[in-house]
């Protein structure tokens, strides 16, 4: 039962929101697939094929981070992600990371990291990887929404999506199966944090060890068409995964974003 309350709640804090939205311009027109779920699941495994633009960014077998496919050579991530870019490729389709072979492996051509970044706690905590080839879309590999207004206000969000392969539980192994969770946006103050990130947190715990580079999304309704739009990009936790998620807004580093993928998107894509 309490369940479907955070169900409600979650999609009702979607509907305030979308009210706003109708005339959003996206990075990647085609983007956010909506496919439907059964289920609206927390801290359980996601049902397969239904986030097809999640990416496994990984050294060898070993998962490094997440992050998100947002057009046909991007994926985004975070900075401290690709701190140490030696050996580092891309997976997309991943749902069961036992199962790499049967994804599309990236080699990734260039490592952005936003030019004002230090460390976590100071914010611009978010990175970009120019992929070696163009990635073709397909029904399991398609990009996720970025909003390209950057005067859109995240403040206005109550409830979020946190996907991604992290810790289940802080002392435990990563999990093998894409995993989803549900969290709620809390003033920045309890974070200590700036205001180009989002302060969160989640009834059992927050996102773990393993999420950063994952995103936080929310489903956006524009022309009778819904997609799943990212809105943040994991960072960091407090407490031991125990209390509070920090997600670098992607809202307030849109134009970074659009500067340089329209850069360094090849001419003749």
């Amino acid at each position: 039962m309490k369940c479907e309350i955070i169900k409600i709640i979650f999609i009702a804090s979607l509907v305030i929101f979308l009210g706003q939205q109708v005339t959003a311009q996206f990075l990647e027109p085609e983007c956010g697939a909506l496919r439907i779920s059964k289920r609206l699941v927390n801290g359980t495994d996601a049902e397969k094929g239904l986030y097809p633009w999640m990416a496994f960014i990984h050294r060898g077998k070993h998962l490094v981070c997440g992050g998100t496919l947002i057009t046909h050579w991007f994926v985004l991530t975070a900075a401290h992600c690709i701190a140490k870019t030696k050996g580092l490729k891309v997976s997309l389709g991943v749902h069961n990371s036992n199962d790499l072979h049967s994804s599309r492996i990236y080699k990734v051509d260039r490592f952005l990291k936003h030019w004002s970044y230090v460390r976590s706690s100071e914010g611009s905590d978010i990175g970009l990887l120019k992929l070696a080839r163009k990635v073709e879309f397909t029904a399991n590999i398609r990009p996720i929404c970025i909003l390209t207004d950057s005067k859109i206000k995240v403040d206005r969000v109550s409830w979020f999506l946190a996907i991604g392969w992290g810790k289940t539980e802080p002392d435990g192994d990563t999990s093998n199966i894409l995993q989803t969770k549900i969290i709620e946006r809390r003033d920045k103050s309890e974070c200590d944090c700036l205001d180009s990130q989002i302060c969160t947190v989640a009834e059992s715990g927050t996102i773990c060890y393993g999420d950063s580079g994952g995103p936080v999304v929310l489903e956006l309704k524009i022309k009778q068409k819904s997609r799943y739009v990212q809105l943040g990009v994991s960072s960091y936790v407090t407490d031991h995964c125990s209390k509070h998620g920090v997600f670098t807004d992607i809202l307030s580093h849109s134009m970074w974003i659009q500067f340089l993928v329209g850069r360094h998107t090849p001419n003749d894509s």
